[in-house]
């Protein structure tokens, strides 16, 4: 095994001979992810696997497509497409409840 020593000298000498310097991004703050304690491990290494290959869990989708439409519902003066998108919001998230409960029961099992 590596001591933490040997790891440490070997990233001296890499900052020394200047590979750390103008890489991309450099001043720049580190975009990272927003971490959920609701999720498990394993929850959190799928939604890293579907995120890097440019893929979303359906109940992402579902999200973004419920807030799509309080937006609009916001925004709308007319009362019958008022109704029209109160319908479909509860459609959606009950389809949104479905999904989640069906991922939390997969990773339970």
């Amino acid at each position: 095994m590596i001591s933490s020593r040997v790891i440490e000298w070997i990233i001296q000498q890499a900052v020394d001979r200047g590979e750390f310097e103008n890489l991309p991004g450099e001043g720049k703050p580190l975009k990272l992810d927003p971490i959920n304690s609701y999720l498990s491990k394993e929850q959190v290494i799928m939604n890293k696997m579907l995120k890097d290959s440019g893929l979303l869990p359906i109940e992402i989708l579902i999200r973004k497509e419920i807030d799509d439409i309080e937006q609009k519902l916001e925004d709308s003066k007319n009362v019958s497409e008022q109704n029209v998108l109160k319908a479909k919001l509860k459609e959606l998230e009950i389809k949104y409840d479905i999904q989640v409960e069906a991922r939390r029961n997969f990773f339970d099992n």
